[in-house]
């Protein structure tokens, strides 16, 4: 059996915005693409419904993954986000409910 530990559902306002800029530019330097283009390919990795997760388990033979909530409520300048680790958990419940296996 193949198990994935470390995945996690991520959107626009998860974590917030914060952490999508210092994202791009890291992503930028690294690719040495700009910013802009990463930005614009931000949307392709976002998956709050666990849907592109899903395929990409079912397409390595993945049998089970564990998704984790992204908790930066303790971090300053993530504040804005405009989800809740509380909100986030429902939303994992969901996507774990939806895709139970066995």
């Amino acid at each position: 059996m193949i198990v994935d530990i470390h995945a996690h559902l991520m959107g626009e306002e998860v974590p917030g915005k914060a952490f999508w800029d210092g994202f791009t530019r890291l992503a930028a330097v690294q690719t040495g693409r700009s910013e802009d283009r990463v930005r614009q390919r931000l949307p392709d990795i976002w998956d709050l419904t666990g849907d592109r997760l899903i395929a990409d388990l079912d397409s390595a033979q993945v049998e089970k993954v564990m998704i984790m909530p992204v908790d930066w409520g303790l971090v300053p300048a993530f504040k804005e986000s405009t989800m809740g680790i509380w909100e986030q958990h429902l939303i994992h419940a969901q996507v774990a409910g939806q895709h139970r296996i066995g």
